[in-house]
Parts: C-alpha cells; structure tokens; sequence
C-alpha cells in the first residue's frame, strides 16, 4: 500500500504530493513528472523553521495554504531554509508553533476588547 509524501521540485520550485512506500520512502521511479530533477522530499514539519512548517501543517491537515504564506515559503526555500543546517529539532518547532498560537490568540484577544490602544 503506497501513501503520499510532501515533495518540492527544486528545479520547478512547485509543492507536490509524491508516492511513497509503505515505509514511507519516496518513490521517483513513479513520479514521471519530476523524474531527474532535484526534490526535496519533506518529513516532519516541525523540524522546519517558519513558514515552512506552517505551509507543511496546512497541507497535512488537507486545508488550502493562503497565497501569501505560499509566497514566504518560496521566499525561504531560496534562501536556504530547505538545507539540514538550518533545520531545528522537533522539540524546538513545536514549542515556537504554541508560541506563536498564545501570540495570535493574544494578539485576538486585545482587539477583541481593546486592550493597548
């Protein structure tokens, strides 16, 4: 039984899904769009600093990524963000993902009742 895997072409600088093995080992032998390119196959989300991580989430959870975090992600992928030095520990993504969730409900909450201004 094959399952998908997030993967990025880096030489068409596109998001796809690819096959994976029951393993979860990507397939390019079945990919014959992007066979002979350069892809970056991704694993686990929280190992990728912002907004990649947040790109990968959405796309995990099945929802549309918005225009404008699709243009960041691209944005750091150039940069290098992809490169394994740049990477972060598991531990270290999810504790910056529940930061940011306590910055954006905070940040709700002061609107809401307008605090700050």
């Amino acid at each position: 039984m094959s399952d998908q895997c997030f993967v990025y072409c880096l030489d068409c600088r596109q998001f796809y899904t690819g096959t994976c093995d029951e393993k979860g080992i990507y397939q390019r032998d079945l990919d014959a769009e992007h066979r002979g390119h350069s892809v970056h196959v991704f694993g686990d989300p929280y190992t990728y600093q912002e907004p990649i991580c947040s790109t990968l989430i959405t796309l995990m959870r099945g929802g549309e990524v918005p225009k404008l975090l699709v243009t960041f992600t691209h944005a750091a992928i150039k940069l290098g963000y992809l490169d394994d030095a740049l990477r972060i520990s598991r531990e270290e993504g999810i504790q910056a993902q529940k930061a940011r969730a306590r910055a954006a409900e905070s940040s709700r909450f002061a609107r809401r009742y307008r605090h700050g201004v």
